[in-house]
């Protein structure tokens, strides 16, 4: 959609199959003139002034990567704001995004475009920063009406700010966990009226030990290094709650992509993700840890980005494989885009 914001991120494969975000250090250059860069936006962020495809250019002093761009033909239908009915405490923040979808049946995540409000900037405020688009602070307990507006489109959902306090809360995952892998942790808060709240990107996470905690996908995502007892610990305003992992020198035995199905209509999008099994026969979802590629980006995309990483968008009518990358390992799957 023309004047709208888009952002890109760039990652650093190493050579132990750690993925590290490397967008703010990169030097972005556009090959396209429908892309525009915007240096007062966060690294990776274009505005697009025309149509059409062409590549986007991403480097660091020794490393240099491009991949290509599509146009998006249709004309902006709706925005969809998930989570639906979205719920938070005071002192604490959510983070919303804004879906857009096109006539052409494809979608964008316009969340860095939109302009975002509060019906009622007493209970929450939407932050307006570049680098926090979407994410709504609750204040005082009530509702409010978020809404993402992006030219004459706009889309709302009802935010909760609930009275209710924390009473306890919990850590997953299981407390036995591999080494050398990056593991998603989820803090999960008992409220006083029994709900129970996900607070993970709300909570601030630390590590002791050689659990090493690198911002490499979003709060909660620690990198395990060494085998050995350690202790996870996420904290709220008014709670915290704190885990001791004993970490395994298990070793990957085979990986799958799910889900099974592999037909996709064009113009849908399908999240795939990266399982892999481990030797004392446990598992681990390593999605946003793998590397995605198509063998035709004409007929389907998918994503690398820590948000989205593992979306296909399917384009055009064919067959398409789809490969994971993880640790050394390659898993593909054959996709049929369907009519």
């Amino acid at each position: 959609m023309l004047d709208s914001l888009v952002s890109f991120s760039a990652f650093l494969l190493d050579s132990n199959g750690y993925k590290q975000a490397v967008g703010h250090l990169a030097q972005w250059t556009s090959l396209t003139a429908a892309l525009q860069p915007r240096p007062f936006e966060k690294a990776g962020s274009f505005i697009r002034k025309g149509n059409g495809e062409g590549q986007i250019l991403a480097g660091t002093t020794n490393r240099s990567g491009r991949m290509a761009v599509r146009e998006i033909s249709g004309a902006l239908s709706r925005i969809e704001i998930q989570p639906l009915n979205p719920v938070t405490l005071p002192n604490l923040s959510k983070q919303l995004k804004a879906i857009g979808v096109f006539s052409d049946g494809s979608t964008q995540d316009l969340t860095a475009s939109v302009l975002w409000s509060s019906s009622n900037t007493a209970v929450a405020q939407v932050h307006l920063n570049a680098k926090e688009r979407g994410k709504v602070y609750g204040l005082s307990a009530g509702t409010v009406t978020v809404t993402a507006t992006l030219g004459q489109v706009a889309g709302s959902a009802t935010l909760s700010v609930s009275s209710a306090t924390v009473s306890s809360m919990t850590l997953s995952p299981p407390t036995s966990l591999p080494v050398g892998h990056v593991v998603r942790f989820k803090a999960l808060a008992t409220l006083s009226d029994n709900t129970v709240l996900d607070v993970t990107d709300a909570a601030t996470w630390y590590s002791t030990g050689a659990v090493s905690g690198y911002e490499v996908a979003s709060a909660g995502s620690l990198y395990l290094t060494t085998a050995g007892v350690k202790t996870v610990a996420a904290y709220l305003p008014t709670t915290y709650a704190f885990a001791s992992y004993t970490l395994t020198s298990a070793s990957l035995s085979s990986m799958t992509i799910l889900p099974l199905e592999t037909r996709v209509p064009i113009g849908a999008e399908a999240q795939l993700s990266l399982h892999i099994a481990l030797s004392d026969n446990t598992s681990l979802d390593v999605t946003e840890q793998a590397t995605w590629t198509s063998s035709d980006d004409q007929l389907a995309q998918v994503a690398n980005d820590w948000a989205h990483s593992g979306r296909l968008t399917a384009l055009k009518a064919g067959t398409v494989t789809l490969t994971a990358r993880y640790k050394g390992q390659v898993q593909t799957k054959v996709y049929t885009i369907t009519e």
